[in-house]
């Protein structure tokens, strides 16, 4: 059952590039990665993250991993940017709605699906063209299916790199 997930999530994730990829060519694209901690009613676990940003859209990307002794999620999360105004000098903040889907427990037999809905707010700078960096927290609402009702509030620091 465990390779039959892992091969949907890999057809899942190449039919979303592919389907993104027509929409966003011309865009600037913003690549990096962030890591930080997941605080919960459920699982607590280190969180390691791929994030994906196309300059001519609000949308956020981002491909997740939770990592605890014995534990791994994989998930998608995808947040709309409703505002990224400056704040002071270089620093700009955001915040809006998003959506997140994971699949946890993937090294046990206890697997579980999970599909929230989640608010996200961050802070972000340029530090010179080409590379920025952000400080970013959200809270979650969802459903589990081991948990039921489950909250999750992630806290990352993150860097992407602009092309």
């Amino acid at each position: 059952m465990k390779n039959s997930i892992c091969i949907s999530v890999k057809k899942l994730i190449i039919l979303t590039a592919l389907f993104l990829c027509p929409t966003f060519m011309f865009a600037s694209i913003g690549i990096g990665a962030q890591g930080g901690w997941n605080f919960t009613n459920a699982e607590q676990c280190i969180d390691a993250s791929l994030s994906l940003k196309f300059s001519k859209t609000p949308f956020t990307f981002t491909l997740e991993t939770g990592v605890n002794e014995g534990y791994l999620s994989l998930g998608l999360a995808t947040d709309y940017w409703h505002k990224n105004p400056t704040l002071t000098g270089m620093i700009r903040y955001y915040f809006g709605p998003g959506l997140t889907f994971s699949f946890s427990n993937l090294l046990s037999d206890a697997f579980e699906f999970y599909i929230g809905a989640r608010f996200v707010t961050g802070l972000n700078v340029f530090l010179w063209t080409p590379l920025e960096v952000y400080l970013q927290s959200a809270f979650e609402l969802g459903f589990s299916t081991t948990y039921k009702f489950t909250w999750y509030i992630p806290l990352s620091l993150g860097t992407r790199v602009w092309f």
